[in-house]
């Protein structure tokens, strides 16, 4: 509907603008000079006048039209400036999410690993603490043996 409204004032326009034209022609002002309307003005200042507002009119149409044009064009391009910087923080989201993933799972390595080795360590320790009460046991045996063979020797 906007389009033939459009196309419509165009052509009134047009036409306006063609009449104003022709008025100045001189068998259009021979045959319509004298027949003159309301205020004693002939016909032709009247085409003239209106085809003179039209433009005027049409002017300030093509002045809105534009900053409406200028208005869509600067909306449309701070959605795409918003759509980039949304898709640019969902980059950014996805690779914090997959950073710490990594970390984590570093961390987990580094903790089994540092695990392992701790109860490892742990594991020798319990060796070395068994093997040494062992001896502390053979050694109180042995004692034990030379105690009784020093009193049997001097019970003796």
């Amino acid at each position: 509907m906007g389009t033939v409204l459009k196309v419509t004032v165009i052509v009134i326009l047009l036409v306006l603008v063609v009449f104003s034209a022709v008025a100045d022609m001189p068998f259009i002002q021979a045959r319509w000079h004298m027949e003159t309307l309301l205020g004693g003005l002939d016909r032709m200042m009247y085409i003239r006048l209106a085809s003179l507002a039209g433009l005027v009119i049409a002017c300030f149409l093509a002045w809105g039209y534009k900053r409406k044009v200028e208005a869509s064009q600067k909306y449309r391009r701070s959605k795409e400036v918003i759509a980039a910087a949304e898709a640019a923080a969902a980059a950014k989201r996805q690779t914090m999410v997959r950073l710490e993933e990594t970390l984590k799972a570093e961390y987990a390595a580094k903790e089994q690993a540092l695990r392992k080795d701790i109860d490892r360590k742990a594991q020798d320790y319990d060796q070395r603490l068994q093997a040494l009460r062992e001896q502390n046991l053979q050694l109180k045996e042995a004692v034990g043996k030379l105690m009784a063979k020093l009193k049997n020797n001097k019970s003796a």
